[in-house]
Parts: C-alpha cells; sequence; structure tokens
C-alpha cells in the first residue's frame, strides 16, 4: 500500500486537474511559508491624479506549458483586491519556462499594484514578476 502525505496528494491533485485540461505539468511540493519582502517599494507613477494604494503579491505555480495552475496570496490589501488580482492572474498564459531546452513547472512571486484617482476609483497598473 503507497502513503501519501496531505502535501503530496493535494501536488497530485493540482497536477492531475492542470493534466485533464491538457495545461501541463504543475510544480509539485510548492512551500506556504514562503513570504514577501517586509516593506514594498513604492511603484513609480507618472501620473499625478493617482496614489499609490498598495500591492498583493501572489505566489503564482505555473506550469510547463505557460498556464497558471494556483495562487496564493502571500502580502493583502483587503479581500475584494486579492481577489481581483488572483482572478486576473488565473487568467494568464506565460512563457514556459525552460532548462537545459526542456520546459520545466515553475513557482514565482507576481506582484499587482494598485492605485486610486481623485474620484476614489481603484485601479491596477501592470503587474511585475
Amino acid at each position: 500500500m503507497i502513503k501519501l502525505t496531505l502535501a503530496a496528494m493535494a501536488a497530485f491533485a493540482i497536477c492531475a486537474v492542470c493534466s485533464a485540461e491538457d495545461k501541463g505539468r504543475c510544480p509539485s511540493g510548492l512551500s506556504t511559508n514562503m513570504s514577501a519582502p517586509k516593506q514594498a517599494a513604492v511603484p513609480v507613477f507618472s501620473d499625478p491624479n493617482k496614489k499609490y494604494l498598495g500591492t498583493v503579491t501572489l505566489l503564482t505555480a505555473i506550469s510547463d506549458k505557460g498556464y497558471v495552475c494556483s495562487t496564493q496570496v502571500i502580502r493583502s490589501i483587503s479581500k475584494e483586491l486579492d481577489k481581483k488580482a488572483e482572478t486576473a492572474v488565473r487568467e494568464w498564459h506565460f512563457e514556459p519556462a525552460r532548462r537545459k531546452g526542456h520546459t520545466v513547472p515553475l513557482a514565482v512571486l507576481v506582484e499587482v499594484n494598485y492605485w486610486t484617482t481623485k474620484t476614489g476609483e481603484i485601479v491596477s497598473d501592470s503587474p511585475k514578476l
């Protein structure tokens, strides 16, 4: 009988979902202990009508075919903005990472910056990888 740890079962379940949809292999064994830098650098934005609100940092698992397998919020602003950032990132498609000429699954930190306008509208800029 084969014994699997909870982490191994979760990684297998994620990989099975990606493979079932032919989105490739997802990275396994992601560390949920990863933390974002304590002090986020305030992004430079040239529009004087916008004020920096904050950054949502996501741990993003990317398959060997460039599809987003999963996201996890590492640095939060609010539940609403965290959800918007996760929803947007899950729709992206990345150029697959390569090692020795072969595509490989990868985990990266993705930052989504938010700004407020003079009218109070919340907007985001282009995320930084």
